[in-house]
């Protein structure tokens, strides 16, 4: 109350030309701040507020000129702990796959430490939780076997982890298998370079595509496409390398039985490529060729798993 009644200032408003007095409005906000009993605080006196800033003041520059390098983040203490790391491999389904991939980072470090553990965090200025995710989903796609790294505070039977962990993700987002990992564990890039995807195509646009035909088209030494980078330079790449296999299934696979439901105006087409390196190449890049340039409509594409890449010869499974 007392600063707004010393603020002698006219106030006026200029918006639409015509200079309107609003000392009104002034005169109310002063009756709204006395009803609220809004009145200085005259119990701290300024000078002792003066000294106990100058004191803070004083211990910060204390702290920055014992440090050894000040251009280095400070070492906090409470973040050099042990970590445990986990590889948890999980489900992105139903309502589940709209969820964007940063969005996927901010929601599972909070799922962590509501499940009642906490996350192991990086050094540095600004401290994050360590986390590491396999390769994005694009927005809309169906994950059936995700896998990412986390690392812990706390030693966590992983069975314990999992069921901890699924009380508190949302739906669709389901918990596959957690598993404790050391240091000698391959990394999460290593393992997640290729992936296997299922296609459901409609047994219409299935018709015109036979087993024989995806045979022929995995039988050529290269397969050239046409790509753009981001500055629209144009260039030529050869893509066979990265389709390992292309194959039509009559049955859902195993692992993907509780996940996935076929139709019967539908059918199931798998493939296993790259998608990391030089030969990395999308679904639909395949679809659009086996299909004559255009992609059936209706068709969705599913990720079943990610896979390190193949150390075999590269031939069709059919």
């Amino acid at each position: 109350v007392e600063e707004a009644s010393e603020d002698k200032r006219r106030l006026v408003c200029y918006d639409c030309g015509i200079a309107c007095d609003l000392g009104q409005m002034k005169s109310e906000r002063i009756d709204f701040l006395d009803h609220l009993d809004a009145h200085k605080d005259e119990t701290t006196v300024s000078s002792q507020r003066d000294a106990d800033l100058e004191t803070v003041r004083a211990a910060s520059k204390l702290r920055h000129e014992s440090r050894v390098n000040p251009n280095q983040p400070p070492v906090r203490k409470e973040l050099d702990r042990p970590s445990y790391s986990y590889r948890v491999r999980y489900a992105k389904v139903g309502c589940s796959r709209f969820m964007g991939h940063l969005d996927l980072n901010r929601m599972l470090p909070r799922a962590v430490r509501r499940a009642g553990y906490s996350p192991a965090y990086s050094q540095g200025f600004h401290p994050i939780p360590q986390m590491s995710f396999g390769p994005p989903l694009r927005l809309g796609m169906a994950g059936l076997c995700e896998v990412m790294d986390i690392r812990l505070q706390e030693q966590v039977d992983p069975k314990v982890l999992a069921d901890a962990l699924s009380q508190q993700l949302p739906h669709g987002f389901e918990i596959r298998s957690v598993h404790s990992i050391g240091a000698a564990a391959p990394k999460l890039s290593a393992v997640s370079n290729w992936a296997d995807f299922l296609i459901l195509v409609s047994q219409e646009a299935a018709s015109a595509v036979t087993a024989e035909q995806l045979v022929e088209f995995l039988n050529p030494h290269e397969i050239k496409v046409e790509r753009f980078s981001k500055k629209g330079k144009r260039r030529i790449v050869d893509i066979r390398p990265g389709v390992a296999s292309l194959e039509w299934i009559d049955e859902v696979p195993e692992d993907a039985t509780e996940l996935l439901e076929v139709r019967d105006d539908e059918r199931l087409l798998q493939m296993r490529i790259c998608l990391q390196g030089d030969h990395q190449l999308k679904p639909e890049e395949v679809l659009t060729m086996i299909f004559e340039g255009v992609v059936p409509e209706g068709t969705q594409v599913i990720r079943r798993r990610l896979l390190p890449a193949p150390t075999v010869e590269l031939v069709s499974t059919i």
